[in-house]
């Protein structure tokens, strides 16, 4: 028995990729299912593969989703499960959108790829030009390892990889990365020659040396030094005032509680 023995599950984006992943490990778990896509002929394949239902389907009509809920009524009865896999592709520029939605900032920028560095293509060079004519660095940080490994197929129960992946070895290429850093004005960081914290760190610390923006939050500066005075002038009354040698300690120990608590608030 399948741990889904008796349920309906939609699959969206489902004739390839992540989506036909998840359709296939539903089918194998005994779901019944309906891929969706906008891939007419991959998504008939991969169903006619694994025994489901296909129906071509675009995600940003609601008359089609209409269709695809009254079609698995039709033919199942029922609907149990959505898996809302299928993407809408949309280039966006960041920085403009960001400047659109929340105004200039002084904030440092800058752009952190995550890669092992095997497939590039011309638009990484157009976005590292973009980047560099308005002054924001590309730092990278390298995946991977020189020998390299297999990224594992998907399997069903059965351990049978799925139908229609590919095997992938993946090797870092240092000499590609090391060179998006340089023509990025940023740095090259690599995974495992320092604890992830350090790397984060140094990112930040890189970015806000770039912007000039190292400065001390300049209110709570100017609040550590209001409050230095206050104590030093409570100390300096109680000096003066209190006679007795009792209350001369409660003082003195209450100020140096004060200045304690001063020296916290600004580390």
């Amino acid at each position: 028995m399948g741990k889904l023995d008796g349920k309906v599950a939609i699959v969206t984006g489902g004739a390839r990729g992540q989506g036909g992943a998840e359709a296939a490990l539903f089918r194998a778990e005994g779901a019944e299912v309906v891929v969706t896509d906008v891939l007419v002929d991959d998504g008939e394949l991969l169903a006619k593969e694994i025994g489901a239902t296909f129906i071509a389907h675009d995600v940003r009509s609601e008359e089609e989703w209409a269709e695809v809920v009254r079609q698995t009524l039709e033919r199942h009865g029922r609907i149990d499960v959505l898996v809302n896999n299928a993407g809408i592709f949309q280039r966006v520029k960041l920085v403009d959108t960001d400047m659109q939605m929340y105004g200039p900032s002084k904030n440092a920028r800058t752009f952190v790829v995550i890669s092992d560095g095997q497939v590039w293509s011309g638009i990484v060079q157009r976005a590292i030009n973009e980047a560099a004519k308005r002054g924001i660095a590309v730092d990278v940080i390298g995946v991977g390892t020189s020998n390299g490994g297999m990224i594992p197929l998907p399997r069903d129960d059965k351990g049978i990889a799925l139908a229609g992946f590919e095997p992938i070895r993946s090797t870092i290429d240092r000499t590609s990365l090391r060179e998006i850093a340089r023509a990025g004005n940023g740095e090259y960081f690599e995974i495992g020659t320092s604890p992830d914290e350090q790397i984060a760190a140094r990112i930040i610390q890189n970015a806000a040396r770039r912007s000039g923006n190292q400065q001390v939050d300049e209110s709570l500066d100017e609040l550590y030094w209001y409050l230095l005075v206050a104590a030093a002038v409570c100390l300096g009354l109680g000096v003066l005032f209190v006679k007795q040698k009792l209350q001369l300690g409660f003082g003195l120990a209450a100020a140096l509680l004060l200045l304690v608590l001063i020296s916290g608030l600004r580390s």
